[in-house]
């Protein structure tokens, strides 16, 4: 995902994989940077740990998740701005960018961001530590999220629908993660639904149209 986005000239932090963890660190990759596994997703191996703020102590933590998950890592520059998530659904009429939806983060935290902790673990201190509503947007903005989800969901070859979690280098929005095939929910703090109610749609109505887009794609 990372290597099509740089490809296609798609704003994305800059990243580096790690596979064995004893590769040398690039020299203009930006620091703080957060570690993720490469091949897990709903946050698992994400803990405040995670966010490395200088390059010495990189390559320790790399070969504890390495070890730990089995698989390669990614760390990629820590973006601290705006979190939004961008649902875009294929309708008769044509693709079409649901009004984005906003992480906004409610707990004070020197790392706002959506560990496994506060996702999943109800006992720690970080749990629930977000909320998610209608993004409030300048003109500018929104048709910058508007132009570039639109370039992905394009260039990626993506389908019926997709979500992308893109985040702000200062006033530049950056893609974190293009998903094209997010889970469906019908959940209040779900940015996806808070999109398509936005748009005075049901759940039942958002997955119509996906089921209605696959009908057409067949029929063609």
């Amino acid at each position: 995902m990372k290597r099509r986005l740089d490809a296609g000239g798609f704003p994305t932090a800059p990243w580096q994989q790690f596979i064995i963890g004893d590769e040398p660190v690039r020299e203009d990759l930006p620091f703080p940077v957060i570690v993720k596994v490469s091949l897990e997703h709903s946050s698992v191996g994400l803990s405040k740990d995670a966010v490395i703020d200088a390059p010495g102590k990189l390559s320790g933590f790399v070969k504890k998740q390495i070890a730990a998950f089995r698989q390669p890592v990614l760390a990629e520059q820590f973006l601290t701005g705006r979190e939004f998530q961008v649902t875009l659904l294929e309708k008769a009429s044509g693709l079409t960018v649901l009004p984005p939806a906003e992480v906004i983060y409610t707990k004070k935290t020197n790392v706002p961001f959506l560990t496994y902790e506060s996702r999943w673990n109800a006992d720690h201190p970080d749990f629930q530590n977000s909320t998610v509503e209608l993004a409030v947007l300048s003109d500018r903005l929104a048709d910058n999220l508007d132009r570039m989800s639109r370039g992905v969901f394009m260039t990626m070859g993506y389908r019926d629908y997709a979500r992308f979690d893109i985040r702000c280098l200062g006033e530049t929005p950056m893609f974190l993660e293009v998903n094209s095939n997010p889970g469906l929910s019908d959940d209040e703090q779900y940015g996806m639904t808070v999109s398509y109610k936005a748009l005075g749609m049901s759940f039942a109505d958002f997955v119509w149209e996906i089921v209605q887009s696959a009908l057409r794609r067949k029929n063609v």
